[in-house]
């Protein structure tokens, strides 16, 4: 019997966005001159999905309410709160991240007249 893998279906979703970035990434390599309207848009998305990381927690608020006058919080110093983040080694949210990494890298290749403008 298999063991069922809960980040499965997130795992496919990951891997497909990969490939669909990687894919476009090689679209702007091979046809310059035909992307040459989308490329804004592609690099706005792509610096928006290489900002995203989902093990990371966006909301520092909560951390604040939680902590004394002293500055421990109410679990104490030393006692981690049970956490359901997903572990770094389950993760592959990385997939994505690779992915519109290529497309920022096909861009600047090339046009390397708009990395003045990305780099801003």
């Amino acid at each position: 019997m298999t063991q069922l893998d809960e980040n499965q279906p997130e795992d496919d979703a990951n891997e497909l966005s990969e490939a669909c970035l990687t894919t476009l990434a090689t679209i702007i390599r091979r046809c310059t001159r035909s992307v040459n309207p989308y490329i804004d848009g592609l690099l706005s998305d792509s610096f928006k999905l290489i900002s995203y990381d989902p093990n990371y927690l966006y909301n520092d608020d909560d951390d604040e309410e939680m902590k004394d006058e002293d500055g421990d919080d109410e679990w104490g110093s030393d006692v981690e709160p049970d956490s359901d983040d997903v572990g770094d080694d389950d993760d592959s949210s990385w997939k994505v991240r690779r992915g519109a990494i290529s497309i920022i890298e096909s861009v600047i290749k090339t046009r390397p007249d708009l990395l003045r403008d990305i780099l801003q």
